[in-house]
């Protein structure tokens, strides 16, 4: 049920009742017996990759692109890299001691994780399509194309998900 709903929903439910409410039962201790503090929860985490999602573990370099042909990546052992030609988001400021181009995209991997990429070269032209709700997997890496964008994280450092309208590290 969507949030804006439910405070209607009450004032409906509440002028319907007549007369007195019902008393209710106090979650208050009895006289004499010390209040109990509930233990501290923690939220489960969630799955990665999600279940629905079908990853299929591969080796050596793996480069695909969306079935968008918008975001394109390449996965080894040691890193992850994904590279974007359309986006709305600014990117981040170049790095100074980047000697080629400056381009959009993010890379995780065995030096963190990085926004902006310094590249001499593209993977923007991989002829692999990697379908929406399905990931490949190297080593450590996983990265999973979905409709909404593509997520790309390591087992150890965290990642980054990269759409067309955002640019974000997840971390670990």
């Amino acid at each position: 049920m969507r949030r804006g709903t439910l405070v209607p929903l009450a004032l409906a439910l509440a002028a319907c009742g007549g007369g007195d409410p019902a008393p209710r039962a106090s979650s208050a201790p009895p006289p004499g017996v010390p209040p109990t503090t509930a233990a501290p929860t923690t939220a489960a985490p969630t799955a990665w990759p999600p279940p629905s999602v079908r990853v299929t573990a591969e080796r050596g370099l793996v480069q695909f692109r969306t079935p968008s042909g918008n975001i394109a990546c390449g996965v080894t052992n040691e890193n992850a890299s994904c590279e974007i030609r359309e986006h709305t988001w600014r990117l981040p400021p170049r790095d100074p001691e980047c000697e080629f181009d400056w381009v959009a995209g993010a890379n995780v991997g065995l030096t963190g994780i990085e926004l902006g990429l310094c590249r001499s070269d593209t993977v923007l032209g991989a002829r692999r399509v990697l379908d929406y709700g399905t990931g490949v997997r190297v080593g450590d890496l996983t990265c999973v194309s979905e409709r909404a964008g593509v997520t790309c994280r390591d087992a150890g450092t965290g990642g980054f998900f990269l759409s067309r309208d955002a640019l974000r590290e997840i971390p670990y």
